[in-house]
């Protein structure tokens, strides 16, 4: 049996307190140590996710004449960059009907098929909540693998892994899904919930120091071993060096409220797919070229309406090992 099937269904019984009560969640979630030794992201958890995590079969087609998705210009224009600068391309994968557009720094060294052959991995469900993926050089995100504003996800080009498209994909959950019970209806906000605080409370552990700065990049970064244990065969079990029991509750209760959206083949409809942003020809339109409802700031999490967040995050790489 595999140690993540035994496990969750213990969840129902030992897990979940009620949302009613007087006690109060800190701050940010620092109240427990990370994890020793370290989880391995850089090495066993990545094999583990590009081992059994297969690509979706995709073609691309190059766009021409200077055509970008406004955000991409937005975020290009941000970090002074022009648009000759940029190969822009739409990938068509077969589980959507929607091509997604991706823009990428000629001169970075991830290819145009190696980040479609990627970012087709995710599962559809995670898929589905990213408008577009930017690829920079390190120098334009200072300090940050990867950041996520308004459904886009702007990517170093040493950071293009699945783990940190995971941790990325991780915060639009967060923000689009609403949980029956848990969250405000029609709206996100998992980590920002009680329920969530008080799983984290029965750990001993966060899965990462990162984990500790925000309850955003709590959840994030759980999702990352949550994936893992779904998609990997004997899943955190691998992991026992670690003692992933220390973090139990909370990746578990990632999986229970998202364990659909994380699962490869669950979701082959593609109904939620958010929108691209608009289409143009840069440099060739008005003004300064960014409309005023395209300048959203940069977050951990997807921006909704209302937000339901509001901190100025970014993913930090955590070292080799």
């Amino acid at each position: 049996m595999r140690f993540s099937v035994l496990i969750l269904g213990l969840l129902p019984l030992l897990a979940f307190a009620a949302d009613d009560g007087d006690g109060k969640a800190p701050s940010k979630p620092d109240t427990l140590p990370a994890i020793q030794p370290p989880f391995d992201f850089n090495g066993i958890i990545e094999k583990g996710l590009m081992d059994n995590l297969h690509p979706t079969p995709s073609h691309i087609k190059y766009l021409t004449g200077n055509k970008m998705p406004t955000d991409c210009m937005a975020h290009a224009k941000e970090k002074n960059h022009g648009p000759d600068e940029f190969e822009v391309f739409e990938v068509y994968y077969e589980d959507c009907h929607v091509p997604w557009v991706m823009c990428r720094l000629k001169d970075t060294h991830v290819n145009a098929t190696t980040m479609a052959d990627t970012f087709g991995r995710m599962p559809l469900g995670m898929r589905e909540f990213v408008k577009h993926v930017i690829l920079f050089k390190p120098k334009d995100l200072p300090g940050a693998a990867a950041w996520d504003a308004g459904d886009v996800i702007a990517i170093s080009e040493d950071s293009f892994r699945l783990y940190v498209l995971a941790h990325e994909m991780s915060h639009s959950i967060d923000a689009h899904i609403e949980v029956p019970g848990v969250t405000p209806s029609g709206k996100g906000g998992l980590s920002s919930s009680k329920r969530w605080a008080e799983q984290y409370a029965l750990d001993n552990a966060t899965v990462s120091d990162y984990a500790r700065t925000l309850w955003a990049e709590n959840l994030a970064e759980t999702g990352i071993i949550a994936l893992y244990n779904i998609v990997v065969p004997n899943g955190v079990a691998n992991l026992q060096h670690n003692s992933p029991r220390q973090v139990f509750h909370q990746y578990a209760t990632y999986t229970t409220y998202y364990r659909d959206i994380i699962t490869p083949g669950k979701n082959q409809t593609c109904k939620q797919r958010v929108p691209d942003s608009k289409m143009v020809y840069w440099p060739d339109i008005a003004s300064d070229g960014v409309p005023t409802e395209t300048r959203t700031k940069k977050v951990g999490i997807t921006l909704m309406e209302p937000g339901a967040f509001d901190e100025n995050v970014t993913f930090v790489q955590p070292p080799a090992r």
